[in-house]
């Protein structure tokens, strides 16, 4: 504390040495406090030695997302997402028939199953959603040229008898003219007419591409096949399917014909033949 007149008291330069009193006192007791403090680090080495410095976990909250007050290090940066892959089919467009029947019906099935795949597949610039997929998709499989031929449903587009084959558009005049076995009217409202089902549409199709190239397609050139998009299992044409592209292999499979009469193979194994 300052005098009235503004002096300093003689304490006042005690402060230098610590805690002393006087000017004199002040002095002896900071040196003394000093040199024990020095001699204790002599006699130490250890506390000459420099410390190295202390994590406070000043970082300690910047670790979540880099808002931590102090300078510790940011959390891990999250990984960037990968690139999609390119798509890829699998299905393939083209297949070598051979001699082996069997064989070939199997090559038929998983070429089918690969194409449900594909059509599933997002990264599938053309993947048909699940109205296009369901209830069915087919493959046909022209054994003149090898090539495979795969559709879907479409029950909002109207059939046009000119954009049939010649074969395919008799043979719906006569559903239309009531002369096949047919389905009930119930069935025609909910599943559609056989010209728009998948199986037809892929055979149409290829008997098209075959007329194309100068050939005079028979039924009986193409092999068809049918599975459910939801688990790959075997389905059977419908009743006037069957009869639509009646002589494909695989047209009747499911089915037991008997005087001109269908009716469903009971346990049917999902063979594919007839």
């Amino acid at each position: 504390m300052d005098n009235d007149n503004g002096a300093p008291s003689d304490g006042g330069r005690g402060g230098r040495g610590g805690r002393g009193r006087g000017r004199g006192g002040g002095r002896g007791r900071g040196r003394g406090r000093g040199a024990r403090i020095i001699s204790r680090s002599v006699e130490n080495p250890d506390n000459l030695r420099e410390r190295p410095p202390q994590d406070r976990g000043g970082g300690g909250r910047g670790g979540r997302g880099g808002r931590g007050r102090g300078g510790g290090n940011e959390g891990p940066r999250p990984e960037p997402r990968p690139e999609p892959k390119p798509f890829e089919p699998k299905a393939p467009t083209h297949l070598q028939p051979t001699d082996d029947i069997a064989a070939d019906r199997r090559r038929l099935r998983e070429a089918l199953h690969d194409k449900i795949d594909d059509v599933k597949d997002p990264n599938n610039p053309d993947k048909w959603d699940k109205k296009q997929r369901e209830p069915c998709v087919s493959a046909s499989w022209d054994r003149k040229s090898g090539r495979v031929y795969y559709n879907h449903n479409d029950r909002d587009t109207p059939v046009d008898p000119n954009k049939l084959d010649p074969i395919l558009r008799e043979r719906y005049k006569d559903f239309q003219d009531g002369k096949w076995e047919q389905q009930t009217p119930h069935n025609l409202v909910q599943y559609g007419e056989p010209g728009q089902h998948c199986e037809v549409r892929a055979t149409n199709k290829a008997l098209t591409d075959a007329r194309a190239e100068g050939r005079t397609p028979e039924l009986k050139d193409f092999w068809v096949d049918n599975a459910n998009p939801k688990n790959k299992e075997p389905m059977r044409c419908c009743i006037q399917c069957t009869q639509m592209i009646a002589g494909a292999d695989g047209s009747s499979s499911g089915w037991e014909v008997k005087d001109g009469k269908r009716t469903k193979v009971k346990n049917w194994d999902g063979h594919i033949g007839g």
